[in-house]
């Protein structure tokens, strides 16, 4: 028999490309569709950015289009799809990478391979690291990377902004089971 927990797993491994599942409202309700770019972000979400651009969703080998030379750890790690948005606000750009992965486990080995020593930013309900140039978070089995493009580092606040932003349109954060695990 399967766990509860290996049920919800497998249930999101089976979600198609264009969508995630996530709980709608009410205990005992069924669990409905939310397109993955919608969880991404909506136009005017950090008040003066316009999205730039197409929104662009890479999976299996074209994420070397995105990553050259580091997509190899998101594969080691359970990589599914990126979907990736670009903002701009007079001459700054932000980048906003949502990465699904197999699970939370592999979501959270990303992150933890990734960010170095956390630097949390102050009121960001979201597990995440926050500098000048960059913000990386990670919730469920949802990695995200928001960036300040402009490479200037003035925009820290804004990156904050995002992810705030963003975190609202994740779904609840999922346990990682082999946590459990432990003693």
């Amino acid at each position: 028999a399967l766990r509860p927990g290996a049920v919800a797993a497998l249930a999101l491994r089976a979600v198609g490309l264009g969508a995630v599942l996530v709980p709608e409202a009410g205990p005992g309700r069924r669990r409905g569709r939310l397109p993955l770019l919608e969880v991404a972000g909506a136009e005017g979400a950090v008040a003066g950015w316009k999205q730039a651009g197409p929104v662009r969703v890479y999976s299996g080998a074209e994420l070397y289009e995105l990553i050259d030379g580091g997509a190899e750890i998101f594969f080691e790690h359970g990589f599914e799809r990126v979907t990736t948005r670009q903002y701009t606000l007079g001459a700054d750009e932000v980048g906003i990478e949502l990465y699904a992965m197999r699970d939370a486990a592999a979501a959270l080995g990303i992150y933890l391979a990734r960010c170095g020593e956390e630097t949390p930013a102050p009121g960001l309900e979201l597990r995440h690291s926050a500098g000048r140039h960059e913000l990386l978070a990670v919730r469920g089995r949802f990695y995200v990377v928001i960036e300040d493009l402009s490479g200037r580092g003035e925009r820290a606040a804004e990156l904050v902004a995002f992810a705030r932003a963003l975190a609202v349109r994740l779904p609840a954060p999922e346990p990682v089971a082999a946590l459990e695990l432990l003693p």
